[in-house]
């Protein structure tokens, strides 16, 4: 299946009537996340995205597979790939964070 229908497929399932905007995009961010970005990064085990409602901002926290080899410039490149995805996709600037796991 092409990104673009992923996309739009994940986009269409996610609209949901809610009372804040800002816990949609929440919702809206994690599926990216599991349907799209995951799944095409062996690298990446799992993602987990959260807001922080008390200072406006959104973080998500990737698990590295320390199964695979990679240098500490790949797992940097890693983060800036999330981020750049997360704002060309939804124009919100999210922190990253990286945990090793087994996957």
């Amino acid at each position: 299946m092409e990104l673009n229908k992923i996309i739009k497929k994940v986009l269409r399932e996610s609209i949901v009537v809610e009372t804040d905007e800002d816990w949609r995009k929440v919702k809206l961010i994690q599926r990216y996340m599991d349907t799209i970005f995951v799944p095409n990064d062996d690298l990446v085990c799992k993602a987990n995205v959260v807001r922080f409602v008390d200072k406006d901002e959104y973080a998500v926290t990737i698990w590295i597979n320390e199964n695979i080899k990679y240098s500490q410039d790949d797992s940097d490149e890693l983060v800036d790939d999330v981020w750049d995805a997360i704002y060309n996709m939804f124009e919100i600037p999210v922190s990253v964070r990286r945990l090793k796991s087994k996957c």
